[in-house]
């Protein structure tokens, strides 16, 4: 989809795209609370997940004949196949998927871990640090919704810079904030605003960053990359927890978000070359 996506459509739509991720991960986690608080059984809300799984395969098949190249009709003829080593062989293949890596590792651990920061190590009520959590992930749909709307004014290319500096101070606010005042819920949700723009750009940004016939599997390996990230960053920061305690959480988020800015800047320089 992303690969898809990355070729046929606009920034603006990749963005929209994604923010229907947003959507949802928060619809699922919401709708095992209610089954769970209703006294059902949890396998209920792995049967609706799966129902609607069918449905969306029902979909595609419906509407498979409309899943082509927008080219495909005038092309003049096909595009030769790339392999996956030659695509592996392009420096930038890899600096982006270390980008998606720390990307999408920065992004699952504050979701994950702040929850902990905020109760564990700085006193916060946990109703309250649960809203403020809620509120991390709806800023980050939010953000993607306003940066789709904001596509064609802006290029991918600033969406990811605004980004950038808005994840840093993010990630600054919430590890300096030791007492768990404002300045974390403030934190959260510039991070989540500033962090909703970079994931669907870097793919739209894949096409010209590599190659058009590297593309597809340039994004496959970008997409495998940020799900090693999801889950290797927050283990790792979980592994670092248990040896150094709770308040190590907030400069692990802090040298994430540094770790992504040094990968970056890698990255716009062999996309220069």
């Amino acid at each position: 989809m992303n690969a898809y996506a990355a070729e046929q459509y606009s920034p603006r739509t990749i963005t929209w795209l994604h923010a229907c991720y947003g959507l949802g991960a928060a619809s699922g986690p919401a709708l095992m609370s209610f089954l769970l608080a209703a006294d059902q059984p949890w396998q209920l809300g792995y049967a609706i997940v799966g129902g609607g799984q069918l449905v969306l395969a029902l979909a595609f098949a419906l509407t498979r004949r409309r899943w082509h190249a927008a080219d495909a009709d005038t092309a003049p003829e096909p595009r030769p196949a790339i392999g996956l080593r030659q695509t592996l062989g392009k420096p930038v293949v890899w600096i982006g998927c270390l980008v998606f890596l720390l990307y999408t590792g920065l992004e699952v651990s504050i979701g994950q871990w702040s929850f902990t920061l905020l109760t564990l190590g700085r006193g916060v009520p946990e109703v309250s640090a649960g809203q403020w959590v809620s509120g991390y992930w709806a800023a980050l749909t939010v953000g993607r919704i306003l940066a789709g709307i904001a596509a064609n004014r802006l290029s991918p290319t600033v969406l990811l810079r605004l980004g950038l500096l808005g994840a840093l101070l993010g990630s600054g606010l919430i590890w300096f904030d030791s007492a768990g005042g404002l300045l974390s819920l403030f934190g959260l949700l510039i991070a989540g605003l500033s962090l909703a723009p970079i994931f669907p750009a870097l793919i739209a940004t894949t096409p010209a960053r590599v190659g058009s016939e590297h593309s597809a599997n340039a994004v496959g390996f970008q997409v495998s990359a940020a799900m090693l990230g999801a889950a290797g960053l927050p283990w790792l920061i979980g592994q670092t927890i248990g040896s150094a305690g709770v308040p190590v959480i907030g400069p692990a988020i802090a040298l994430s978000g540094m770790l992504y800015l040094g990968a970056y800047l890698m990255l716009e320089l062999s996309s220069r070359r």
